[in-house]
């Protein structure tokens, strides 16, 4: 959605739609670097671990991430719905 986008701009847009700024730079990591796990994220944003975690669930909960079962799991974000429905507004 947002590759060789303006970060700010994509920020915005992401701060637009409800997300917290953790949330939604927890989402453009894995649009440039799909099946990256909570730790490489964390790593990439240099924040806590739990705080990326958190951010995860909720984006995964609002349908716009989801996560391999593999052992480590390892995060892919979709495009966030801007009708409305993404259900960030529960945030």
């Amino acid at each position: 959605m947002f590759e060789g986008a303006d970060p700010q701009k994509a920020e915005a847009t992401l701060a637009a739609i409800g997300l917290s700024k953790t949330q939604a730079r927890a989402y453009e990591t894995p649009v440039d670097h799909p099946g990256l796990s909570a730790d490489d994220i964390a790593h990439a944003l240099k924040r806590p671990r739990r705080e990326v975690e958190e951010a995860l669930v909720h984006l995964t909960q609002i349908g716009m991430a989801s996560h391999s079962v593999d052992r480590v799991a390892r995060y892919h974000v979709m495009p966030p719905d801007l009708n409305g429905s993404s259900g960030c507004a529960d945030s």
